[in-house]
């Protein structure tokens, strides 16, 4: 699972950890059944996390708190040095960072499913594959780890979480920003009262980009804001609702011969010719962010029940080659088109790897 979605991640532009090997241990581990025992190595720009922050805050002296976060700069983020804050400027940057990715996995639907402060890295890379998955039809609420019983990490929650896990990053590198602790609470709630603000102005410059404006306004923020309450109305698949706006999809596939999303395309037609918007522009600027091919839930697990058959190495090296491709219509994908239906897309369920 992890070397199918942290390549197909990789190819739909999204930084991500990839999958260098998978090295068997010798040992058997008891899972649903008995299994053999490996250890994937991941690689990607370092391991370092908000959690390990968090680690040297509560468990260590000042000074390795303090040597993290010079080592952390010096690593990722040398033009910081000369901050005149350093754990504020540090804070600041990887903030951006963070929601930078999650605006890329809210573009295509990607739901992590255990964003706790240790599967957040400072470098704003995806990483930990376990319980991920992708929206089929759309709704906020959708939860497929089955361990989230309460949706904390739910698609539409997810920029609230990455918001929570800065706070604690801010806690964590309190006694740096200040060692007054008075001074230094006051400094980071006031970076902290900006994420809001700023998160979705990224989201909101993001999602115009899928419907084919350059810039958000109050009228294609309107048309994002109605589309979305359609879709979610009429349990419409939100890889296909936008990816037939420019690749030729397949109509059943989609919700546009429903009168409601006709009448949108309508008002959003006259509101790309009121913005001076040429049709090519708008569909080269919407397939720069709209893939038609996503890793579909109910492939991947197909794929993973059936590793042990002899026809196995080519059906992921077959899956591969459609999934490295995201941005291109290939009517030999045709499948992978297809969605779930809702009660299969409910049906299914992600675990935990370790």
């Amino acid at each position: 699972r992890e070397y199918l979605i942290s390549e197909s991640m990789h190819a739909l532009g999204i930084p991500s950890s990839r999958s260098l090997a998978v090295i068997q241990t010798g040992e058997e581990i008891m899972r649903q059944k008995r299994e053999q025992g490996a250890i994937l190595l991941r690689t990607m720009s370092s391991h370092i996390r908000i959690g390990t922050f968090e680690y040297a805050r509560y468990f260590l002296q000042e000074k390795s708190l303090h040597a993290l976060l010079i080592y952390t700069i010096e690593r990722h983020f040398p033009e910081l040095r000369s901050s005149e804050n350093l754990a504020l400027s540090f804070i600041d940057k990887v903030a951006e960072l963070q929601f930078d990715l999650l605006c890329h996995w809210m573009r295509v639907g990607f739901i992590h499913g255990v964003m706790n402060t240790d599967n957040t890295a400072i470098c704003g890379e995806t990483f930990d594959y376990g319980p991920c998955a992708f929206l089929n039809q759309y709704e906020p609420d959708t939860v497929f780890s089955s361990i989230d019983h309460l949706g904390r990490y739910a698609f539409g929650n997810q920029p609230n979480i990455i918001q929570w896990n800065l706070v604690r990053l801010t806690e964590a590198l309190l006694p740096l920003i200040d060692q007054n602790e008075t001074h230094a609470i006051a400094m980071g709630k006031s970076l902290i009262i900006s994420f809001s603000e700023r998160w979705e102005k990224k989201y909101m410059d993001t999602m115009v980009q899928k419907i084919g404006f350059e810039n958000a306004n109050e009228n294609s923020i309107s048309l994002v804001n109605e589309l979305l309450i359609l879709m979610q109305k009429h349990e419409a698949d939100y890889t296909n609702t936008f990816a037939a706006l420019c690749y030729e999809i397949p109509i059943e596939y989609t919700p546009w011969t429903l009168t409601p999303f006709m009448d949108w395309k309508t008002k959003w037609e006259n509101e790309l010719t009121n913005q001076n918007i040429k049709n090519h522009i708008a569909v080269t600027r919407m397939q720069k962010v709209n893939p038609c091919i996503i890793p579909r839930n109910h492939i991947i697990e197909e794929l993973l029940l059936n590793l042990n058959s002899a026809s196995s190495n080519q059906a992921i090296n077959d899956a591969l080659i459609i999934l490295k491709r995201p941005y291109c219509f290939n009517k030999n994908a045709h499948s992978w088109i297809i969605p779930p239906t809702v009660e299969e897309n409910q049906k299914h369920k992600t675990f935990c790897g370790t």
